[in-house]
């Protein structure tokens, strides 16, 4: 069997030995107003396409959308060609791993800002940070420092960092006095007591509670507490009948007890999360590597591993074939999988809102590149390419409070924006397709996102 996931080395978070050139020097273009001039809008308020719009942004905001006999441009406006490009919201990634540093001198936390911002991510939730985040989070949301608008949390709590009910409210207020936007827990308690302190002091700290779930609370006790629950944790164990002995763990390969998968206890849990408003962030790609029959060399030949170091790259690599080399028949990789699959399609069959995230970056999972491995994973489980996206824009705005402000294509919101060269609506492989980002009204083009890249692939080079 598989282990749990490991604490592996991320992929950005390597020192530098020589800093090169601030991103921010690349070309960008942030005048009073701009505007896309002819561009298909994806708004992600409805699964349609509102083409040969005009957008007008000034000021960080969308002043108007509409004909061009309806905008009125001002004058002095930048122009953005956008005839036969697509507009669509800036992404989320509600699953990663802020790298330590300080985003500066291309460190490892620049590196990875700057990557999200190559491939339209716009908005992050770490649900892993170094104390150094809470002061990247801070220059990064106020301006300082280009980058994602950033989500975090702080130290994992659980049953090493906090074994008892007392270090556990303990722990919690110190995460809440640095500045945590979420607490998450891995769970592995010895008793159910100190999880009940964990929902307390949240509740207490009015932060919300997301992650892992384990047995000794279970998903029931979760979904009591709301909490937004990472990797479909604790579904099989809820879904076979009453008496099945179900391994401990994240990965379950035994074909007996996956055959006594129960769809309709799948789909009373889907209802029952979705009357409570339980988010859930399915990581599938990431778990079709772990889980999956992919090689090594077949992982390091992405495209993406140009921004992996090299010391990285050679750890997953090495632990890519030791498990590949545990003797787990392939029928049971993929009865797995297909499982976590059929979740997914029950779970939005019956309202339960997904959030798209890649858990990176970690294990071939790169930042921005990673999270629209997880979208093409959504859409081979059986969504839809709406409903993917949903999972990375409109939805995930709204667990976050930022309903009114992001997540969709509309007058008064941020203009956190991307420029595709092809509809994602028809082939969700489009949206990698990107001629530009805005991030809160800063036009970066495909010139300074080459530019960009390029100086985060020759800054991982001379490590």
């Amino acid at each position: 069997m598989l282990p749990s996931l490991p604490l592996l080395v991320p992929l950005l978070g390597l020192a530098i030995a020589s800093p090169t050139a601030d991103p921010s020097s690349a070309r960008t273009v942030q005048p009073a107003a701009v505007v896309f001039d002819g561009v298909h809008v994806v708004s992600m308020e409805r699964d349609a396409i509102d083409r040969d719009r005009v957008v007008l942004v000034r000021d960080g905001r969308i002043e108007a959308i509409g004909s061009r006999n309806q905008v009125k441009v001002p004058a002095g406006a930048t122009r953005i060609d956008a005839r036969g490009k697509y507009l669509m919201p800036g992404l989320h990634d509600m699953h990663a791993h802020l790298a330590q540093g300080t985003g500066e001198n291309m460190d490892a936390a620049q590196r990875q800002l700057t990557v999200y911002l190559a491939f339209g991510v716009t908005t992050v939730r770490a649900l892993a940070a170094p104390p150094s985040g809470f002061e990247v989070k801070r220059r990064v949301n106020s301006g300082q420092l280009l980058g994602p608008q950033l989500f975090i949390t702080g130290q994992s709590i659980n049953g090493q960092s906090a074994a008892t009910p007392e270090a556990v409210t303990a722990l919690v207020k110190q995460m809440a006095s640095l500045g945590a936007d979420v607490i998450k827990t891995h769970g592995m308690w010895k008793s159910p007591e100190p999880y009940t302190a964990l929902v307390e002091a949240t509740q207490a700290a009015k932060l919300p509670l997301a992650g892992h779930v384990t047995p000794e609370f279970g998903i029931e006790r979760a979904i009591e507490a709301g909490q937004q629950i990472e990797h479909l944790d604790g579904m099989i164990a809820a879904t076979v009948p009453p008496g099945t002995a179900v391994p401990p763990g994240q990965f379950v390969f035994e074909e007996a007890v996956l055959a006594q998968v129960d769809s309709a206890r799948v789909d009373a849990l889907a209802r029952r999360m979705a009357q409570r408003g339980i988010y859930h962030g399915p990581t599938l790609a990431l778990f079709r590597i772990f889980a999956g029959t992919e090689t090594a060399e077949s992982l390091r030949a992405r495209p993406d591993t140009m921004f992996t170091p090299r010391q990285a790259l050679e750890q997953w690599t090495l632990q890519r074939r030791n498990q590949l080399q545990q003797p787990l028949p392939t029928s049971a990789r993929e009865r797995y999988l297909a499982v976590r699959d059929m979740m997914v399609r029950r779970l939005q069959a019956h309202g339960v809102p997904l959030l798209a995230g890649s858990d990176g970056s970690q294990f071939f999972m790169v930042p921005g590149f990673g999270l629209h491995r997880e979208l093409e994973a959504l859409v081979q489980a059986g969504l839809t390419p709406y409903q993917a996206l949903l999972a990375a824009t409109r939805t995930p705005a709204t667990y976050l409070g930022r309903g009114a402000v992001t997540g969709t294509i509309a007058v008064g919101k941020q203009a956190d924006l991307v420029l595709l060269d092809a509809n994602p609506l028809e082939n969700i492989s489009n949206a990698r397709r990107i001629q530009g980002t805005m991030l809160r009204g800063q036009w970066l083009d495909r010139a300074a996102l080459d530019d960009m890249e390029r100086r985060v692939t020759a800054a991982v080079r001379a490590l």
